[in-house]
């Protein structure tokens, strides 16, 4: 049974490694470097990810992604050095990217490094106020009391006025619009199981969207890059999309505070 199922993941890395391949042939130059250079490291070709990844983040030198599998690389080949580097590289252009401070934790972690463990932590419970796993160290350390949690300021989203006979339905739409986008970011950055679980809340308020159901079928599918977001109204939209792609990075966390605000006042209405 365990063969069979290291032989389906091998398989579905195959799958994966030749779509990435084609991917970056076609653009050198584009962020495909990224999940081809995961998908080597995942398949142990550690030196031709390495390769790939550098190559990339030279380009794209502000992409958390890529910094992050290159950190994973090194990480993997044992030069934690390297691969705190890369991760710190990743927090400074996306600060609140949670892989990354995890990540580096892990190195430090591997070397005995309680201070900086001490530094990433705090930052990291700023981030995530209720993370088990910060809480747990600091407190083991003697570094937090419980009753000195660090609480982080949740800000909602501006209102939008849509003139509209339909209000409803506008915001409806406004909700559809940041909870697929989320998920689509998640996708991007590798996360399927969160983009799964989006979409299963989507479909526990209304099961009935072949959107939703298709979105998540192709996901199930292993086919995550063919999902588009629904066309919204353009008074909906804050940014354009093009502006959305370079902020999305920093964005993330963001996005899940509003997503679950939004969550627990449907729960209370």
């Amino acid at each position: 049974m365990e063969t069979k199922s290291i032989a389906s993941q091998q398989n579905l890395l195959e799958k994966e490694l030749e779509r990435y391949l084609k991917l970056y042939s076609q653009d050198p130059k584009s962020r495909s470097f990224a999940p081809l250079g995961e998908t080597y490291r995942k398949m142990g070709k550690l030196d031709e990810a390495i390769n790939i990844l550098e190559e990339g983040v030279k380009i794209h030198s502000n992409y958390a992604s890529g910094h992050i599998s290159l950190g994973r690389c090194y990480g993997d080949k044992g030069d934690s050095k390297r691969a705190i580097s890369e991760y710190e590289t990743a927090i400074k252009y996306s600060p609140d990217n949670i892989m990354a401070f995890r990540l580096l934790a892990k190195e430090y972690s591997t070397m005995g490094d309680d201070n900086a463990l001490k530094e990433i932590y705090t930052k990291l419970l700023r981030i995530v106020p209720n993370d088990e796993e910060s809480k747990g160290f600091l407190v083991s350390k003697g570094f937090l009391k419980i009753e000195e949690q660090p609480k982080k300021e949740i800000k909602l989203p501006p209102k939008v006025e849509v003139k509209s006979d339909e209000p409803k339905l506008a915001q409806s739409n406004s909700l559809e619009f940041y909870t697929m986008t989320l998920a689509d970011i998640y996708l991007k950055q590798g996360l399927k199981e969160k983009a799964q679980e989006i979409y299963r809340v989507l479909l526990k308020y209304n099961p009935s969207n072949k959107v939703y159901k298709d979105a998540l079928s192709r996901i199930n599918g292993d086919e995550a890059e063919k999902i588009k977001l629904p066309e919204m109204k353009p008074v909906l939209l804050a940014v354009t999309p093009a502006v959305f792609e370079n902020i999305v990075d920093s964005k993330v966390n963001k996005l899940q505070s509003i997503l679950n605000i939004i969550g627990m006042k449907k729960r209370s209405a």
